[in-house]
């Protein structure tokens, strides 16, 4: 102690004046690596060792496919049929959907062991976050994927559009969770983040081409839809079960208008049969002066898709998009959790 040089007051120096800096690479102890693995591993540890927010989340996801399911079970492809197939290809992203509050409070609850972790130098926001979302998607894709094929065949889609929907649904999947983890890091508690969830959801919902069609969406809104996932999603969907499929009409569904020769003989066609395009029309006789030509109003698919201004553009690029929300959520969750401390003290 004789040696150190002594500071003001007659107290010794901490540390020498010529005692040469220590200086490290990072702020962190272990490389990013080591931080992205470790927290990969404890992440599936915890998953594996608490089953029950999975095991709730797998049983939920067969109750809603089996009250879906029996909801629109086998529609026909009539002209009530038609309208209800797009409303189930709507409630086919429910159970999806739901899972975006419950991963809000899984990020929340989590957050505070990151705070004091980060701050004593262990791992930093991106090795954290990332493993989280990682160690979550295979419970996420194993329910949605038994959802998929149940509800699927239980409301008997065409299906040839099977693998997309699977596809789809799965990477929608994977979207809600991300969504419902970049609120859980951007709250400041749990209730405002669930407050925030619902009111997306009401949002992107009114404006996903269902409630109101695409092509009857105000101008001043126009520009929500072409940003929302829910829109993709369902163009998607909509594209893959009704493109190529033909419907019907019962005898109480034929629509019907005057035969136009009634009134002019000189008119061109002698029944309605004749009428373009041939054999659409077919001829109905009220009684002996009355003259009524039938026909069915949607025959096909693509005329269901363009009632409700379902675009133009490939259902890949539904998929792409949706790839492309993911990240985008991924990204703002790995910001909130880097830039943004919500500590009660």
């Amino acid at each position: 102690m004789g040696s150190l040089e002594h500071a003001e007051g007659g107290k010794p120096t901490i540390v020498p004046e010529e005692a040469p800096h220590i200086k490290f690479d990072h702020i962190f102890s272990t490389s990013r690596r080591v931080q992205f693995m470790t927290n990969l591993r404890r992440f599936f540890t915890v998953y594996w060792r608490t089953p029950e927010y999975n095991f709730t989340r797998f049983v939920t996801g067969i109750f809603q496919a089996l009250l879906l399911g029996f909801s629109f079970f086998q529609v026909p492809n009539t002209q009530a049929g038609q309208l209800i197939l797009v409303s189930a290809a709507f409630m086919s992203a429910l159970a999806s959907l739901m899972s975006i509050n419950s991963a809000v409070g899984n990020v929340i609850g989590d957050r505070i062991a990151f705070y004091r972790e980060s701050a004593a130098g262990a791992y930093s926001a991106f090795s954290y976050f990332i493993p989280l979302l990682i160690a979550d998607a295979p419970f996420t894709l194993v329910t949605n994927f038994v959802f998929g094929i149940m509800f699927f065949f239980m409301v008997g889609f065409q299906t040839s559009a099977y693998g997309y929907f699977l596809v789809i649904g799965l990477i929608y999947a994977l979207w809600a969770v991300a969504t419902g983890s970049m609120f859980g890091a951007i709250s400041p508690t749990e209730e405002i983040g669930l407050i925030l969830v619902p009111l997306m959801n009401s949002v992107l919902n009114l404006l996903a081409g269902f409630l109101i069609p695409a092509s009857a969406i105000p101008g001043y809104y126009i520009w929500i839809y072409w940003i929302n996932p829910n829109a993709y999603y369902l163009s998607g969907v909509l594209k893959a079960v009704l493109t190529g499929l033909q419907f019907v009409c019962t005898e109480d569904e034929l629509a019907a208008f005057p035969y136009p020769g009634n009134t002019d003989d000189t008119y061109e066609f002698p029944d309605c049969e004749s009428i373009p395009p041939e054999n659409e029309y077919s001829t109905l006789v009220v009684n002996s002066t009355f003259t009524a030509c039938q026909f069915c109003p949607v025959t096909s698919g693509d005329q269901v898709l363009e009632q409700f201004g379902v675009p133009g553009y490939d259902q890949w690029v539904s998929v792409g998009a949706l790839v492309g929300f993911t990240f985008f959520s991924w990204t703002v969750g790995y910001l909130g959790f880097r830039y943004l401390r919500y500590l009660s003290r």
